[in-house]
């Protein structure tokens, strides 16, 4: 049972399909272009993923990034990877994590 086929069903059944990626397989997504409703990918300091471009797709591509200390110590080094995506056509997705005080 072949994903593509899968994925062909559960669209013909009303659900939406969505793809969670890394991106660094560009060309397996790209043969589920048009059946998925979006396709999410993640940043994780790859540049590559860079390499989508809107124009080529017909599935809505959104860049899912994550902010942190580590990969962002400047605010103008996040600003820098939304400019290059939104070069791109790719909508971006900014979310962040929180380290949880403890009141101990």
């Amino acid at each position: 049972f072949k994903v593509y086929t899968l994925l062909k069903c559960i669209k013909e059944n009303g659900f939406l399909v969505k793809m969670f990626t890394n991106g660094i397989a560009k060309n397996r997504i790209k043969k589920l272009d048009g059946i998925l409703d979006e396709i999410f990918i993640s940043y994780n300091g790859n540049k590559c993923v860079l390499l989508y471009n809107q124009k080529e797709w017909k599935t809505p591509l959104t860049l899912q990034v994550i902010v942190t200390e580590s990969e962002f110590p400047t605010f103008e080094s996040l600003k820098d990877i939304i400019k290059e995506a939104q070069k791109t056509g790719i909508k971006v997705r900014i979310n962040t994590l929180c380290k949880q005080q403890s009141n101990v």
